[in-house]
C-alpha cells in the first residue's frame, strides 16, 4: 500500500487542525444584565457588571459545518490517498469543499450567535462582540486546503498536457490511472 502523497499529507494535516478547533472558542463578548424596564430618565438599572461569555464552535452552525467538512475531506483523502499518480478530481473536490468552508464561516461571521445579542426586552445588554483567533484560523486552514489542492491539480493538468504534447492522449481522466 502506498502513502499519501506530499499534498495530500499536508491536505490530511490542515484537516485534523480544522477539526481540533471544533473544541476552542470561536467568538466572545462581555454581557450585563439589566432590568427589563426602564427608568422613568429613560435608563436601565444594571443587575449585574460585565462578564465575559465565549461560544465555542460546536455551538454554531458554522463552526459544526466546518468541522464536519474537515473531517469529511480527511476520510476523503485517507481513501483515495493510494491514488497514483494523483486524479484531478480528487483535487478538484477538496478545492470545493475548501471553498464550501470559507463561505460558510464568512456567512456565519456576518450573523452573529442569538445568545450574543442585546434583548432589552429580557434584560440582556451585549457588547464588546469580536471573533476569537479560531475563527480566522479555521477560515486560514480552508484557503490552505483549497491553495494545496490548486497545486495538486496544477501538478495533475501540467502532466496531462505534456502527455498531449509528446505524443499521449492529453485525456486527464487516462492520466489518473497511468
Amino acid at each position: 500500500m502506498r502513502g499519501l502523497s506530499w499534498t495530500s499529507g499536508v491536505s490530511l494535516l490542515v484537516c485534523v487542525l480544522g477539526c481540533a478547533l471544533l473544541f476552542v472558542p470561536w467568538v466572545s463578548a462581555s454581557i450585563a444584565y439589566v432590568e427589563p424596564t426602564p427608568q422613568s430618565d429613560g435608563t436601565y438599572k444594571a443587575k449585574s457588571m460585565p462578564a465575559a461569555q465565549e461560544v465555542p464552535a460546536y455551538r454554531l452552525w458554522q463552526g459544526v459545518s466546518s468541522a464536519a467538512a474537515f473531517l469529511g475531506v480527511a476520510v476523503f483523502l485517507v481513501v483515495t490517498g493510494p491514488l497514483r499518480p494523483d486524479p484531478w478530481w480528487r483535487s478538484a473536490v477538496v478545492m470545493t469543499v475548501g471553498a464550501a468552508i470559507t463561505a460558510a464561516i464568512v456567512l456565519g461571521m456576518s450573523h452573529p450567535p442569538g445568545e450574543l445579542q442585546s434583548d432589552l426586552e429580557m434584560g440582556r445588554l451585549v457588547f464588546g462582540l469580536h471573533w476569537e483567533w479560531a475563527n480566522y484560523t479555521a477560515l486560514g486552514c480552508a484557503v490552505a486546503l483549497m491553495l494545496v489542492a490548486a497545486l495538486e491539480l496544477r501538478r495533475s493538468i501540467a502532466r496531462a498536457h505534456a502527455a498531449k504534447e509528446f505524443g499521449g492522449t492529453g485525456d486527464l481522466t487516462a492520466s489518473a490511472g497511468a
